[in-house]
């Protein structure tokens, strides 16, 4: 009961402060140029990062991880493939979650107004769009999912600081890209070879480059791939001139 009230009470947190966010700041810049939504966005990031600082102190605050049988997959000598009751239950909502975001964008109204407001701003305002409430939904949905991440990582590894989100949010980015943004199914893709490259760094070479691994593929992908594994290529005639 403690864990269910404190996951519901984290997603309406962030939920709540991803709104003011947007109509502090992030909405204004975006009547202006992608360059000052984007230096909006990274600002931001510092901002949040300091305001958690100041809010909650630097230190650590650490939990005891949700306790749970470990099943043993594979075995070979001292080496040893296992997977407990949390992993499964995580795989399992995340795979819940997933379909339920990538139904909701394919086939739900939400999905369809979103759509068509990214591939062309005017004329989805003048079949009845609201730009407004398209991006506060957006921005809840967003900041909901974070938020749930964020509780996931601290159940799993039973730790909080005001800078555990920044690898995790450039990560996020980094999977965002390597899979193709603007595709739900690319940030999927994008976030499974993350993680499979992940764990085979940490398996075979040194954990201290891991993370440089995962932002070399990072400049790989932006050098030879720019639209990433499963995006497409943006063409002239789908370009939207204001």
């Amino acid at each position: 009961g403690v864990v269910g009230g404190a996951v519901v009470f984290a997603l309406l947190a962030s939920a709540v402060h991803a709104d003011a966010l947007r109509r502090l700041v992030l909405q204004p810049a975006a009547g202006r140029t992608p360059l000052a939504l984007l230096v909006a966005s990274f600002a931001l990031a510092i901002v949040v990062q300091e305001y958690v600082r100041l809010a909650q102190d630097a230190g650590d605050r650490l939990l005891p991880t949700l306790p749970g049988r470990t099943h043993v997959l594979a075995r070979a000598g001292e080496f040893v493939v296992a997977v407990t009751d949390f992993q499964i239950a995580l795989v399992s909502g995340a795979g819940v979650v997933l379909g339920a975001l990538v139904w909701g964008m394919g086939r739900g109204r939400f999905g369809r107004c979103w759509r068509a407001m990214a591939e062309d701003p005017q004329m989805a305002a003048l079949c009845g769009v609201s730009k407004t409430r398209l991006w506060a939904i957006c921005f809840a949905l967003a900041a909901t999912l974070a938020g749930l991440a964020g509780v996931v990582v601290l159940l799993r590894f039973g730790l909080a600081n005001a800078f555990m989100g920044a690898m995790l949010g450039f990560k996020a980015l980094t999977a965002a890209v390597v899979g193709g943004i603007g595709r739900i199914q690319g940030a999927i893709l994008g976030a499974v070879v993350i993680g499979g490259l992940e764990t085979y760094w940490a398996a075979y070479f040194d954990m201290a480059w891991r993370d440089v691994a995962v932002f070399a593929l990072l400049a790989a992908t932006l050098v030879l791939r720019p639209q990433g594994l499963v995006g497409i290529a943006e063409r002239p005639d789908r370009v939207v001139r204001p």
